[in-house]
């Protein structure tokens, strides 16, 4: 675990090194807290919230089908934000991040329903997570990702979360649809929604 949190601080480091040199510039993006663009947000997380919640229902609220509900909600989210990116204006974008976000909120209900049973742990949130960043970066560019990225749920679980999850985003965004998105003029971009999104805080 040491080592992990250690190479998280070198990945972020890395992050601000090439944010300094101006290979990449991460930004906060939109401004969603009011106005069309907080209704565009709005919108979007209701629309995150029923595509996980139809995956559950899917699934039969079966834990033991939680291959099949991850696989349903990874695919149904990569659609809906492919479905929303009609242009890059601010009110799309904010309709982006809420549907992260009501993805992620949703998710969270989902673990608390089945509270014996650790689903969302690192492996588990660093494939959901990595595919979040993925189909937001091959949506609107890359560049902007990390201010549409959600706040992950709060039912995270397991002792070896952030080696698990650090590992599996890696693995995942390597593949060849999203590799463009890890490395120059990305890496920056990569390296802080990684680490921003496999950083374990117990609940």
């Amino acid at each position: 675990m040491l080592i992990r949190k250690i190479s998280l601080v070198l990945a972020t480091f890395v992050a601000l090194l090439v944010l300094t040199t101006g290979v990449a510039s991460a930004t906060t993006g939109p401004d969603c807290s009011t106005g069309r663009n907080k209704r565009g947000f709005d919108a979007g997380k209701m629309i995150g919230k029923n595509v996980v919640q139809q995956a559950w229902n899917a699934a039969n609220h079966d834990p033991d089908q939680f291959d099949f509900f991850k696989t349903t909600v990874r695919n149904a989210v990569h659609n809906a934000i492919h479905a929303l990116a009609t242009d890059a204006s601010d009110y799309v974008q904010c309709r982006a991040k809420g549907l992260a976000q009501g993805v992620c909120d949703q998710l969270d209900v989902v673990q608390t329903s089945v509270s014996t049973v650790c689903l969302l742990d690192g492996q588990a949130w660093g494939e959901l997570s990595a595919d979040l960043y993925c189909a937001l970066s091959d949506a609107f560019g890359g560049l902007d990702v990390t201010g549409l990225l959600p706040n992950p749920p709060d039912g995270l679980c397991g002792t070896t979360f952030e080696d698990a999850c650090s590992d599996e985003f890696a693995s995942f965004a390597s593949a060849p649809a999203c590799h463009e998105f890890t490395v120059a003029p990305f890496l920056a971009v990569f390296a802080e929604a990684q680490t921003n999104m496999c950083i374990y805080a117990a609940p």
